[in-house]
C-alpha cells in the first residue's frame, strides 16, 4: 500500500488551472468532473519531500498514477502549480526564479499570456489547452511515470519522435526515475512489449496478432475485462487498452523489481485493490532463460526444464550442468548443413514464438507459402503463423526466448536432412522405436528434485541398422511379388486406361504375350501407325461399339484396310479378357473369321488419389502427390485397393484400417498373404511407416519427396 501524507484537503470546485487560479501546497486539490482523479501536492510513504501528482480520488488507498517533479522534489510546502506568462504549466517555489518543473510549450507570446488553461480529465489525463482554438498543447499521458491507465498510449509518435514508456519508482518512498521500464519496442516487423531491468530485457509479451499479445493468450481480446488495441500507421505505432466495465477502476504498474502488475478495484468500494496478474509470473517468463535456440518449460509450477530446439545441442555442456543455460544452443552439424542439402522443418508445438526483432511478418501469406519462402532462403531459421495458422512470420537470426505455453502457437524450425529423417520416423510415438534410426542426439532435462540441473544424458546412438539395404532391393521385392501374383492368377485389381489404351509394359509383363510377339503371324504396331491409319481415332472413322470399346476403320500406309478394336476405360471387361481374345483369335484361322492382323498397346495410365485439401478445397501443392504415393504404397504392400472393405474393421478404407493396426502394434498384418513369411519384416514395416506419414490429413505434416527418398535410403 502506498501511503500519501497530505495536509487536510479542501477541494477546488473547478477541474481547471488558469493563470489566475493556481494550485498551492496548502491542502487544496484539483478534482476531475466526476471525482475520479485528483491533482495536488503529496509526500509518498515515509518521505517528507513534496511532489505534484495525480491520484485516484476516492478509490482504495488513493494510489498515485503520475508525478510531475519526480526527480526534483520540494523540501518544504511553498510549492505553487500555475500557468506562466508563456502559457506553460509550471511548478515553482517562493524565492526562486527558476521553475522546479514545467511543460515546454512556448507558442504563446507574453502579450497573450491568458490564452492557455490546464484541465484534469476523468481519465486521469492532465491536458494543457489553447483557449481560443482548444488545441491540445501538452498532456500528462504523453509523459507517463510508472502507471498506465485506460486510454493511455504506449509507443512512438512518428511525427514528433516522442516515445511513451513507463519507468518504475526508485522505491515506495521515492518516486524518482527507477531502474526498470516498460516499453513498446518497434525495431522489428512486429512490435512487442518489453520490460527492462536497466538495459537488460526482463520480460517479453510476444508479437501482436490482431487481438492481443501472442505470449499472453489469457488477455487476448475480447475478454470480460479489457479490450486491447494497436495502431501502426505513418504517424504513430502505439498500443492502448480500455476497461469494458465502467464500474471498475484499473491500472497497470511497473514496480522497482521490473515486474508488470495489473490491478482492479470497484468504484467507491472500500475494499483494497486486487491484483489480476503480473509478469514475469514464473522462471520461464524471464527473457532468454534458456538462451538462443533453447526452449523453456515449466515443471511443477516452480522448477523448469531447458531443452534445445530440434537440430541443436547445448553450446556449453558444462555450463548447462552447472545450472546456467544462458549460453543457449548451437546447431549440431553447422550452418552449412541446412543450406540446399535436403533440409526441412521440425514442428515445435504450443510455444511462445521467439523474439520477433529478427522476424519478417506478412499477414496475407498462407502457411504453405511461408514454408516455401523460408526454405528458399538459407538464412531463414524458422517460420510460424501470425495467428491460428494464418499469416506468416519468418525468422532470420537467432531464435531467442522460446518457451512452452498453454494456448501457444506452432513453430517450424529449420533442421538438416539427418535430423529431419530421424524426427519424421519418430513422430508416430513409442511404437515406432523399432524402426527409428537414431542420429547424433543431445537430450537435456531438468530433474524434478532440482539435482543434477540439466543432467547430461548425451547419447551417441547410431543404433543398429540400415533397415533398407537399398531402395533397389525393395523394387525387386515388389516386382517378384507382382510376378508371383500373376502366376497364381490372383491379381484381380482393375486397370484404368484411356479410351484407347493398352500398355506395352503390360504386355511385356505377360509371358504369354511375350511369346505371341515373337510369332511372325502376330505383328505389333506402333501407336503412331494406328493414329495415322484412323486419323487420330476420328469419330468419322468409328464403325461401331463392341464389348471392349469402340471399333474404328483405318487404312495403313501400304493401302491395307483394317478395323481397330480398342479397350475402353468404361468397358466392364478387363485386360485379362482382352488379352485372352487376342491370343485366341491369333491362333484361329477360318474363312468366316476376321483375321487378326496385329496389335498395339500404348501408355497405360494409372489414376492416382487426390489429397484431402485438393478434393475439398481445390488446393494443390508438392505435398498432394505425396498423399497419392502413400496410398499406392499401402496398396502395394497389402495387395488391396484403398476402397476395399475390411471385415471386422470399423474403417471403410485401407488407410483407416492400416492406421488402426499400426497403432495396435500390428502393422505387419496388412502384408499380402501371398508373400507368406518370405519378406524382411523390418523393411516392410519401414515402408508401412512411410506410407502412413504420406497420407496424413494436413499437408504440412507430410514429408517431401526428398525426405521420402532419404528415409528409403536408410
Amino acid at each position: 500500500m502506498l501511503l500519501l501524507f497530505l495536509l487536510p484537503q479542501f477541494v477546488i470546485s473547478q477541474d481547471t488551472i488558469t493563470i489566475s487560479k493556481p494550485i498551492r501546497d496548502n491542502g487544496s486539490v484539483l478534482v476531475s468532473n466526476e471525482e475520479t482523479f485528483a491533482l495536488g501536492f503529496f509526500s509518498p510513504g515515509k518521505s517528507t519531500y513534496r511532489y505534484v501528482g495525480i491520484w485516484y480520488y476516492k478509490a482504495p488507498d488513493n494510489p498515485v498514477v503520475w508525478v510531475a517533479n519526480r526527480d526534483r522534489p520540494i523540501n518544504d510546502r511553498s510549492g505553487v502549480l500555475s500557468i506562466d506568462v508563456l502559457g506553460n504549466l509550471v511548478l515553482h517555489v517562493k524565492d526562486r526564479n527558476t521553475p522546479i518543473w514545467s511543460t515546454t510549450t512556448n507558442i504563446v507570446s507574453k502579450s497573450r499570456n491568458n490564452e492557455t488553461h490546464a484541465q484534469l480529465w476523468d481519465s486521469g489525463n492532465l491536458v494543457l489547452f489553447h483557449n481560443e482554438t482548444s488545441k491540445v498543447l501538452w498532456q500528462s499521458f504523453d509523459y507517463p511515470t510508472d502507471t498506465m491507465l485506460p486510454y493511455m498510449k504506449l509507443g512512438l509518435d512518428r511525427t514528433t519522435g516522442l516515445n511513451r514508456i513507463l519507468t518504475s519508482w526508485k522505491s515506495k518512498d521515492d518516486p524518482g526515475t527507477g531502474n526498470c521500464s516498460y516499453k513498446l519496442v518497434t525495431n522489428g516487423s512486429s512490435p512487442e512489449l518489453f520490460s527492462y531491468r536497466g538495459n537488460a530485457r526482463w520480460w517479453r509479451s510476444g508479437h501482436w496478432n490482431g487481438q492481443g499479445w501472442s505470449g499472453v493468450p489469457a488477455l487476448a481480446s475480447p475478454n470480460l475485462l479489457y479490450n486491447f488495441s494497436m495502431v501502426n500507421n505513418q504517424t504513430e505505432i502505439t498500443t492502448s487498452w480500455i476497461v469494458l466495465q465502467p464500474s471498475l477502476f484499473s491500472r497497470l504498474v511497473v514496480n522497482e523489481s521490473g515486474s508488470i502488475e495489473r490491478f482492479i478495484a470497484r468504484e467507491r468500494d472500500s475494499q483494497k485493490w486486487v491484483s489480476v496478474g503480473s509478469v514475469p509470473s514464473n522462471l520461464c517468463d524471464n527473457y532468454g532463460k534458456c538462451g538462443a535456440y533453447g526452449k523453456c518449460e515449466l515443471q511443477n509450477g516452480t522448477e523448469f526444464e531447458c531443452t534445445c530446439l530440434p537440430g541443436f545441442r547445448p553450446n556449453s555442456q558444462n555450463e548447462w550442468t552447472a545450472r546456467n543455460a544462458s549460453g543457449g544452443c548451437v546447431r549440431k552439424r553447422g550452418e552449412a548443413s541446412v543450406c540446399k542439402r535436403g533440409e526441412g522443418f521440425a514442428k515445435v508445438e504450443n510455444v511462445k514464438l521467439p523474439d520477433s526483432s529478427v522476424a519478417r511478418l506478412d499477414s496475407n501469406m498462407s502457411l504453405m507459402e511461408c514454408e516455401q519462402q523460408c526454405l528458399d532462403n538459407c538464412n531463414c531459421t524458422a517460420y510460424g503463423s501470425v495467428k491460428e495458422e494464418a499469416g506468416c512470420m519468418r525468422w532470420y537470426g537467432s531464435l531467442m526466448d522460446t518457451r512452452v505455453l498453454t494456448g501457444g502457437q506452432n513453430l517450424y524450425v529449420r533442421v538438416d536432412a539427418l535430423e529431419l529423417g530421424a524426427l519424421i520416423l519418430a513422430q508416430l510415438g513409442p511404437k515406432l522405436k523399432q524402426t527409428t534410426v537414431w542420429i547424433e542426439d543431445y537430450p537435456v532435462e531438468l530433474q524434478g528434485n532440482g539435482k543434477g540441473f540439466f543432467a547430461n544424458k548425451r547419447r551417441l546412438a547410431i543404433m543398429v541398422v540400415v533397415l533398407l539395404v537399398t531402395s533397389i532391393l525393395l523394387i525387386f521385392l515388389f516386382a517378384h511379388w507382382l510376378i508371383k501374383r500373376k502366376k497364381n492368377g490372383r491379381r484381380k485389381q482393375p486397370t484404368f486406361f484411356n479410351d484407347v489404351t493398352v500398355s506395352s509394359t503390360t504386355f511385356q509383363d505377360s509371358r504369354k504375350l511375350d511369346e505371341s510377339r515373337r510369332k511372325p503371324d502376330l505383328p505389333v504396331f506402333e501407336i503412331s501407325t494406328i493414329l495415322a491409319a484412323t486419323d487420330n481415332f476420328s469419330p468419322d472413322k468409328k464403325l461401331g461399339q463392341g464389348g471392349f470399346g469402340p471399333v474404328y476403320k483405318g487404312q495403313l500406309d501400304n493401302g491395307q484396310e483394317i478395323a481397330v478394336k480398342t479397350l475402353s476405360r468404361s468397358s466392364k471387361q478387363g485386360t485379362q479378357e482382352f488379352m485372352n481374345e487376342v491370343m485366341l483369335i491369333a491362333k484361329l484361322q477360318h474363312r468366316n473369321l476376321v483375321r487378326l492382323f496385329g496389335c498395339c498397346i500404348h501408355k497405360e495410365e494409372k489414376i492416382g488419389y487426390m489429397s484431402p485439401e485438393y478434393a475439398m478445397e481445390g488446393l494443390y501443392s508438392i505435398k498432394s502427390d505425396v498423399f497419392a504415393f502413400g496410398v499406392l504404397t499401402l496398396e502395394i504392400i497389402s495387395g488391396k485397393r484403398n476402397n476395399h472393405y475390411h471385415v471386422g474393421s470399423p474403417c471403410l478404407n485401407l488407410i483407416g484400417h492400416v492406421w488402426d493396426l499400426w497403432m495396435e502394434g500390428k502393422g505387419l498384418e496388412i502384408v499380402d498373404s501371398l508373400l507368406g513369411e518370405a519378406y524382411p519384416a523390418h523393411e516392410v514395416s519401414r515402408c508401412v511407416h512411410i506410407g502412413l506419414l504420406c497420407v496424413q490429413e494436413q499437408a504440412t505434416d507430410r514429408p517431401t519427396m526428398a525426405e521420402i527418398v532419404f528415409m528409403l535410403g536408410q
